[in-house]
């Protein structure tokens, strides 16, 4: 169905939009709604690191407009599923990362840092070994002395 506006002098044609299409995806804390929702761009399901950094939970809903399927789906900083389909996201998990939360900034620095920490460690050696020689050249003068 096309539909022809006469505004003036001006002839514009506008087409009507389709009725909106909402699709039903599982949600994580929807118990109002028996955990389910509906997203006009879809549904997803997203796996973050929980606090404590040492272990990640599962959140499913539903994708409401462009810009959260943009920072969603397309900007994650976490695994993320999409999908756009009825109930999409009801028995899917994105993969888990192979490494837990923060482990991979603790490797890199533990690794960048690791000839620091050795060379730190033989200097405190050293030093160690310095104080037991002086302490046993005194020991020795200490024993000279006392014959």
């Amino acid at each position: 169905m096309v539909v022809c506006l006469f505004t003036g002098q001006t002839n514009v044609t506008k087409t009507p939009s389709p009725p909106q299409r909402f699709v039903e995806c599982a949600c994580t804390g929807c118990e109002e709604s028996l955990g389910s929702c509906k997203g006009a761009f879809g549904c997803f399901t997203l796996l973050k690191p929980n606090d404590e950094k040492t272990g990640y939970y599962v959140t499913k809903g539903c994708i409401e407009n462009a810009f959260s399927k943009m920072a969603t789906c397309e900007n994650a900083h976490h695994p993320v599923y999409c999908c756009e389909e009825h109930m999409c996201n009801w028995n899917v998990t994105p993969p888990f990362p192979t490494t837990q939360p923060g482990m991979c900034k603790l490797f890199i620095l533990l690794q960048l840092l690791s000839r620091e920490i050795f060379l730190v460690k033989l200097c405190y050696f050293l030093l160690l070994l310095e104080h037991i020689k002086s302490l046993l050249r005194r020991d020795c003068l200490a024993g000279s002395m006392l014959d």
